[in-house]
């Protein structure tokens, strides 16, 4: 499955929430791909992540490559705006699978 998913206003891709996507699909156990511009990376890896992001600086849009059950935590925690409002506004489903 991959889903296309637009930023939040205010919302930057940036080592805090990568860490919070890797740490998801880490928690998953399965294979997804976070793509930018047609150009795709290992979603399990912080390293990837931010390399991938630095040479796409600015990008409101993000595509995901994964399972559904996957696909829809991630969403939820991009439309939670990845914890930049504090990860106590996250809903709880996200908190206990992140173990915040």
């Amino acid at each position: 499955t991959e889903r296309k998913i637009p930023l939040p206003a205010g919302v930057d891709l940036h080592a805090r929430p990568l860490t919070l996507i890797v740490a998801l699909v880490n928690h998953h156990n399965t294979p997804v791909q976070m793509i930018l511009v047609g150009q795709p990376a290992n979603a399990a890896s912080i390293l990837s992540l931010l390399l991938l992001v630095g040479a796409h600086p600015g990008q409101r849009e993000v595509s995901f490559r994964g399972s559904k059950e996957v696909l829809d935590d991630i969403q939820l925690l991009i439309e939670y705006g990845l914890g930049e409002n504090g990860q106590q506004v996250l809903p709880e489903r996200l908190r206990t699978l992140l173990r915040l």
